[in-house]
Parts: structure tokens; sequence; C-alpha cells
């Protein structure tokens, strides 16, 4: 039976292959679970058996993979093509183009506010001029630790600079303290136990791999923005209950 029988009332899919505005979209979700993986084009390759030509051309949109292909970037990147199909089509804010803009947007209106250069902000960041740089310049989506860093910087909570209706206005008390990064892992345990959820239902409904989902609640590394929406989705929880200071 093909994947997409009963997913959105679709159909088979003629001859193996995607609706032209599905598999542009999927090849948006490839790339984000590649990057949220930490893998780049040829290691993807490698672990798929695929061209790294291949995948370029999947991601950027400019080819429809047959579903064999999907089958194999998907079993490689741990998850399933249902939830790799279902990652685009029902969480289309999830793009990595729509949050670099949005934070960079964002950060810039709260620093222009503050009357701060770049430079300015990027000292009291402790983060180099040109990091800060890129993410002036939509080039990049800073990971938890060093958004936590910029939200210190500019007196805000973090979880607001990914808001689309941001108020660069608005600020934190001054004693405001902020969250570490290894005390995401004990907050998302904490949201999963409480709403009852095993790591293997909380990654079946991430498209996850269990063994992923351990690795988040044992992680004293950096998380990826896009790993940490995704498992605040998983849970019902608000960005706000795993990276801001909550007290």
């Amino acid at each position: 039976m093909c994947f997409t029988c009963g997913i959105r009332g679709r159909t088979s899919l003629a001859g193996g292959r995607f609706p032209t505005a599905d598999w542009k979209s999927l090849g948006r979700s490839i790339r984000r679970l590649r990057k949220e993986r930490g893998l780049n084009q040829a290691q993807l390759s490698e672990l798929a058996g695929i061209s790294a030509v291949t995948i370029s051309q999947i991601e950027n949109g400019l080819t429809n993979p047959a579903i064999g292909t999907v089958e194999m970037l998907a079993k490689a990147l741990s998850t399933s093509v249902p939830a790799l199909y279902l990652s685009r089509t029902d969480q289309p804010r999830r793009t990595d183009e729509a949050l670099i803009n949005t934070v960079s947007k964002n950060i810039d209106a709260r620093r222009t506010y503050l009357g701060l250069s770049s430079a300015e902000m990027a000292q009291r960041a402790e983060l180099s001029q040109s990091y800060v740089s890129k993410i002036k310049h939509a080039r990049l989506l800073p990971k938890v630790s060093r958004l936590v860093k910029l939200a210190r910087a500019l007196g805000v909570q973090p979880s607001w600079l990914l808001a689309e209706a941001f108020d660069p206005a608005k600020a934190v008390p001054g004693e405001t303290s902020y969250i570490h990064v290894h005390d995401i892992a004990a907050r998302i345990f904490m949201i999963r136990e409480g709403k009852g959820l095993t790591v293997l239902g909380a990654s079946q409904l991430a498209g996850w791999h269990p063994s992923l989902w351990y690795e988040l609640e044992g992680k004293r590394r950096d998380y990826a923005l896009l790993t940490v929406l995704t498992v605040c989705d998983v849970l019902g929880a608000g960005l706000s209950d795993l990276i801001d200071e909550t007290d």
C-alpha cells in the first residue's frame, strides 16, 4: 500500500513520484532534518547510498525523487517516509529560511531599539563580530546556547527572538537569570514524564528513532533550534518552557 494513502486524503502516487508542490516541500524537510542531525550532504550521501549531487538537487527542489530514494534518505535520517512527508505539510513554519529571517529581524530590531552597534552587541554576548554579522544578514540560525547569549545581551527572553510578533521595547527584569543548555535536558524529561509519555511514544510522534530522544534527554551539548521546536510540538509545550527563565 502506498504510504500516502490516508494522509490528508491523498491517493496513490502515479509513477512512484510526488506532486510538484509536495516534492519541493519534501526537499526542504530533508535538508532541515539533515542539519538537525549535524550531517553535511556528503555524510548523508554515504549513509543513504545516494550521490551528494542528487541530495543537493532534492533539497533545492530541482528534481522529483522516486519514493525508493526518499525511503533510503528517511532511513539514513532515522525517520520514516510518512513522518518526513508530514513534517513539511503539517509544519510549514518550520523552515530554515523563515526562522532565520525571524530571528535576524527580531535581534536587529532590539539592537536598534537599544542603540547598540553590531560590535557592541557582539561584545555583550561574548560572540565574534563575524558570527553576529551572519545572524544580522540572515545567513544562519543560532543554536540554543548562542541564542541565550544574544537574549542576555539584549535583555529579552530567548523565546521572544523567535516570535513573529516581537516588541523590541519589551524587556525582562534586570535580575533575570538565563538557562544553561544542560538544563534543557532535565526540562524535556520532566515535561515528557508529566505528560505520561514514554520515550518510545515521544520518539514515534517526532518520527525519530528512540535513540535520538534518549540522546536529547541525556545531552550536555548544544541543541539546534529546529530540534527544540520539534520537541515542543511533540510535548505540547511552549518554547518558553524549554529555553526561558521560568522563575
